[in-house]
């Protein structure tokens, strides 16, 4: 994991992140992007839904919406979310 957010800091697309953490996983070992799914969610929701977040918000509510939807795209590709639901944006009922 430390391998993958080093990647992701960065810079790096998602793809490129996941395949430099697992390569440096030792057999048996596994990185589920599932688990980066989830992750993605918890960071969105505190950096543009928290409470917290919407006091110090100058951004409207289409702007925070359009600013978390670039993010997720960055982090899962726009091909990636057409092949598989699961890294939809829409799935990951982010603003809700």
């Amino acid at each position: 994991m430390k391998e993958l957010y080093r990647s992701l800091k960065r810079g790096f697309t998602l793809e490129e992140s996941v395949a430099s953490a697992q390569r440096e996983l030792v057999q048996g070992q596994e990185l589920r992007l599932e688990v980066a799914v989830e992750l993605a969610v918890k960071i969105l929701r505190t950096t543009y839904y928290d409470a917290k977040a919407l006091r110090k918000a100058v951004a409207g509510p289409h702007r925070r919406r359009r600013r978390a939807r670039g993010v997720w795209d960055s982090w899962f590709p726009p091909y990636l979310q057409e092949r598989n639901p699961t890294y939809r944006f829409e799935s990951a009922h982010i603003d809700s």
